[in-house]
């Protein structure tokens, strides 16, 4: 029995091991059937391990392969049934053999989809997949986000358990957005926002055109206007509307929104002129299209500006609004810098806008507290209203040639002495202006008159203002000088006597000639020709003549003729005295008098002979020799008349006179005979010496033969 023990032992241990040898060949020879290994994907799900698995994917006799995947794959079973996502629109045959696109049993690194995969399904590239049939068409910024953005285990080798590569995602917007309305709007958030522009710009939502958004309304964002828990937010509106059916609020105008800055009285002011509300009369000055409040091109009718107390008129109706309110064009956030940009300016303040161009001169003075229309007017700066008559109230009253002149001519703007160019900081000179003569005209005479009589620089001595030639200079005034004004001499013209010099350069450069004043030569000879050459400069005659020198000696100023008579005798200029009949005589008697052809030139000749004959004729006839030889003065006394004579018959003749004689008239023994060749003359040489001669013998009583025939 023992023995029979051992050996069935044995058996069953033989019959074991065969037993496991062939469940091991089984087993070898049932997994040698299978084509390969299974993908990861598939490997790591513990209900398709062991031999089991197969059948969950192969199926069973009574269930095939289509029906198996989508059993696991839910999501796709539910797309083939209802023909909708991107299995659902294939074609049955294709989108019913997984296999065709998903093909299995390569391996655990194997990837089930690939490009293969995408290309059976008649995708070529799935960058550019087209996702318009899958209810969510790609549009604005999402056609250039990649597939991994939305689906990051797209191209995953493995993606976590329970994960999808595209499948599971939401087509509502907030499945990938946060919802900034809390679930307050509908999830179709590109209704309002679209795809194509950033979300803050609801580029697709149209506003009511009752309140259309533009301009700077259109750059607001809607929480701007619509603030969340008030009654104007976007949920107030639309379950006020939804739940109540109650209409939208009114539209709001501009003050419920805006705080404005203006005046009550200006608001009432403008809506009396436009026939309006003041809380709805913002639009008629403000634009909503503008891209601010005070748009760029913002303009205010002449009429409504009127409102503010400043009329529009030249040359304001002209200037820019932003050439007055500073600032504009960008918004005004506070009261105080609106305040500053409109304070509420009045048309006559100039220097509200303009500031001083003056520089405070007239703060003080004749002129003190008045504003600038005191002076201008206020369409136009320039020229100026300041009018001669307004000048009298300065320190300098325009009288003469400078009423007409210029302002500028005397107000000037200071220059840079570094340079000479004007200083753009200095501003015109009218108060403190220099009145003299001097601080705008200079001085022409160069200085002769810092010395003199009339030194001091006042050219008002000389000259008026009406115009600086003729000058003013009178004759009494020039009597203080060394040449006082006599005679003719008062009515010569001062350039007769002033020459100009010759030209010099000035200190600017340009050439000029300076007329002569002081230092101008006294003698008669600096003006006038010696028409006597000199004959009375010659050596033993008087240099002066009661301390009068030149010509002065013997003439007087009011004519060259007309001689001083107790200064100029005859006898001591011409060592010739003038007595008797000569005394008397004309000048022209004896100087022959010249046509003044060529002056200056004397006016009347020069006498060389001083004989008797030189002037009279011989009325003897040569009876006493020579003419040219004859001494008249030994007969004839210088006095009177010719008849008066220094003869003495009885020492000058050969027939002294006896007392009978002596009683006789010349006339009785000189009788007038005929002279051969001369005419007649009275008789005087030769006469007979003896009784004879002149009477008869026979007949004493007759008279003498010398009268007869």
């Amino acid at each position: 029995m023992k023995g029979r023990r051992t050996i069935n032992r044995q058996s069953m241990w033989v019959s074991l091991a065969s037993f496991l040898a062939v469940l091991v060949f089984w087993c070898l020879a049932k997994q040698n059937t299978s084509p390969g290994e299974i993908a990861m994907i598939h490997a790591r799900q513990s209900s398709l391990a062991g031999s089991g698995g197969c059948d969950t994917c192969h199926g069973t006799e009574s269930r095939g392969m289509r029906d198996s995947c989508p059993a696991c794959h839910e999501e796709i079973g539910e797309q083939l049934s209802a023909r909708t996502g991107f299995h659902g629109l294939m074609s049955p045959e294709l989108a019913e053999d997984c296999s065709r696109c998903h093909s299995e049993h390569h391996g655990r690194e194997f990837q089930m989809i690939n490009q293969q995969s995408f290309a059976l399904a008649g995708v070529a590239d799935p960058s550019s997949f087209d996702h318009a049939g899958l209810d969510y068409c790609l549009q604005g910024i999402h056609l250039d986000l990649t597939c991994e953005h939305c689906h990051p285990f797209a191209d995953a080798d493995l993606p976590p358990d329970g994960q999808k590569r595209f499948l599971g995602l939401d087509q509502r917007c907030t499945s990938c957005h946060e919802d900034h309305h809390q679930g307050s709007y509908s999830p179709a958030c590109d209704a309002c926002h679209g795809q194509s522009h950033p979300f803050d710009k609801v580029a697709e939502f149209e506003h009511t055109s009752a309140f259309p958004i533009e301009g700077a309304h259109g750059s607001t964002a809607c929480l701007d206007c619509h603030e969340l828990g008030t009654s104007w937010s976007i949920n107030a509106l639309l379950e006020g509307h939804r739940l109540s059916g109650e209409s939208p609020p009114a539209i709001r105008t501009c003050r419920e929104c805006h705080v404005s800055p203006h005046g009550d009285s200006f608001l009432s002011a403008v809506g009396s002129a436009t026939n309006s509300l003041p809380e709805g009369s913002c639009r008629h000055c403000h634009r909503a299209t503008d891209d601010s409040f005070l748009g760029s091109g913002e303009s205010l009718a002449g009429d409504r500006h009127a409102v503010t107390g400043f009329p529009l008129v030249p040359p304001h109706d002209a200037a820019s609004c932003d050439a007055c309110h500073a600032g504009f064009g960008r918004p005004k956030n506070s009261a105080e810098r609106h305040r500053r940009a409109y304070p509420g300016r009045s048309p006559d303040d100039c220097a509200a806008c303009h500031g001083d161009p003056h520089q405070g001169q007239f703060a003080d003075g004749p002129f003190a507290g008045k504003n600038c229309l005191a002076c201008h007017t206020q369409d136009c700066f320039r020229p100026s209203v300041f009018s001669v008559e307004r000048h009298e109230r300065t320190r300098f009253p325009l009288t003469g040639a400078h009423r007409t002149v210029d302002c500028y001519a005397c107000h000037w703007v200071p220059t840079d002495p570094r340079g000479g160019k004007t200083q753009p900081t200095v501003t015109r000179i009218f108060r403190g202006t220099p009145t003299t003569c001097r601080s705008c005209h200079g001085d022409p005479h160069d200085g002769q008159f810092e010395q003199g009589p009339f030194r001091g620089g006042n050219c008002l001595v000389c000259h008026d203002d009406t115009a600086f030639r003729p000058p003013s200079f009178t004759v009494e005034q020039h009597g203080q000088t060394r040449f006082p004004l006599t005679g003719a001499h008062a009515a010569v013209g001062c350039d007769n006597c002033h020459p100009l010099t010759e030209e010099r350069a000035g200190p600017d450069g340009q050439m000029s000639r300076l007329r002569l004043f002081h230092d101008t030569p006294l003698p008669c000879s600096a003006c006038h020709a010696d028409v006597h050459v000199g004959r009375f400069d010659q050596p033993g005659l008087p240099v002066a003549v009661d301390g009068r020198e030149g010509c002065a000696r013997c003439h007087l100023t009011e004519r060259f003729d007309k001689l001083r008579q107790k200064s100029f005798g005859h006898g001591r200029w011409t060592g010739y005295e003038l007595a008797g009949a000569h005394a008397r005589a004309k000048c022209d008697g004896c100087h022959e008098k010249r046509d003044l052809v060529d002056p200056p030139s004397r006016a009347f000749g020069t006498v060389t002979d001083t004989r008797c004959q030189a002037c009279h004729q011989d009325p003897h006839v040569g009876q006493f020799g020579p003419t040219a030889k004859v001494d008249c003065s030994g007969c004839h006394a210088v006095g009177e008349s010719f008849s008066d004579l220094v003869f003495d018959h009885q020492r000058d003749s050969r027939f002294p006179l006896d007392e009978d004689h002596a009683r006789l008239a010349c006339s009785a023994c000189h009788l007038p005979r005929k002279v051969p060749g001369w005419g007649t003359a009275i008789r005087y040489r030769p006469l007979g010496v003896v009784c004879g001669d002149c009477h008869d013998p026979a007949d004493p009583n007759r008279r003498p033969r010398g009268r007869r025939r």
